[in-house]
């Protein structure tokens, strides 16, 4: 049951985030990175408050130190960073680069964690790498090209979901997803909601492109960031850290699809890239069930 559970979760968790790029690039229409990235964490912060009335007798215990940590780590300062990759990075590139999440959580999980490492999940994290960059390569029509400036935004952020990712899995397994989601959206929320009555946001709003954009960004924050963050952290005591950002692995094949609607060319060098990656998550799921029962 844990195992089914843990494949349902992957797969919505890469349906939402594997749409996010493009509600980004939606959002981007009416509205600078910096607002779009604190609107999406202050509104997510927002929808998950009222949980702080089932949970604040328990917050006394709590280590908060490593809350902050994925607060800061796994919310705040990669939402600033994806949304500034996203002015001057392709969707394509900025999925591939997200794809370096599961090799960061890897390496810090053996290095930092003291975790062993395991052949099967190596050789599935490198299998759904190749398959990620080549599924996303083959729909850049002139090639796969890399500002460093933006690009390197993005792989500090993946540096930094490892991080969050491993000290979720490491420091915060036993406690509520829900309680550690609403407290650490609630960290990086707050000082984003200030950071948003200090720009031009609440003007921008009005005008027509603004209204517009915004409802992609609610979108993004609810959905995106919000929900998507209680199911990660319930995946990640279900199937272990690995195996949970595996999913950023699944997230070119919704932007496949994307591109399917958008009347974009589908070849067979898609094939290859799709089974590459779903034999690379099946190895680093299936293995880390079979060890654990």
């Amino acid at each position: 049951m844990k195992y089914l559970s843990a494949w349902m979760l992957i797969l919505l968790l890469a349906l939402i985030w594997g749409s996010s790029f493009i509600l980004m690039k939606k959002g981007l229409i009416g509205f600078p990175p910096e607002q779009i990235a604190g609107l999406r964490l202050a509104f997510a912060c927002f929808a998950l408050s009222p949980f702080h009335f089932i949970y604040y007798k328990k917050y006394k215990t709590l280590p908060w130190r490593f809350l902050i940590i994925v607060a800061l780590a796994g919310n705040g300062i990669p939402a600033f960073l994806f949304a500034y990759a996203q002015t001057g990075l392709n969707s394509a590139t900025a999925g591939i680069l997200n794809s370096l999440t599961p090799v960061f959580t890897l390496l810090l999980g053996c290095l930092v964690f003291s975790q062993r490492l395991n052949l099967y999940h190596l050789a599935g994290v490198v299998l759904g790498l190749i398959g990620a960059v080549s599924l996303l390569a083959s729909r850049v029509t002139n090639g796969f090209t890399l500002d460093f400036e933006y690009g390197g935004w993005i792989i500090l952020a993946t540096l930094l979901y490892a991080v969050s990712v491993n000290t979720l899995r490491h420091r915060l397994n036993t406690y509520p997803p829900l309680m550690v989601a609403t407290l650490a959206l609630s960290l990086a929320g707050v000082p984003a909601f200030f950071f948003l009555m200090g720009t031009d946001f609440f003007s921008r709003v009005t005008t027509p492109i603004g209204y517009s954009s915004v409802g992609y960004i609610l979108i993004l924050s609810f959905a995106g960031t919000a929900v998507s963050l209680i199911l990660f952290n319930r995946l990640i005591q279900l199937s272990g850290a690995l195996s949970a950002t595996s999913v950023t692995y699944l997230m070119p094949v919704v932007a496949l699809f994307w591109g399917l609607l958008d009347h974009e060319e589908i070849n067979w060098s898609h094939g290859i890239g799709l089974g590459l990656i779903l034999i690379g998550v099946w190895l680093v799921n299936y293995t880390s069930h079979a060890k654990a029962s």
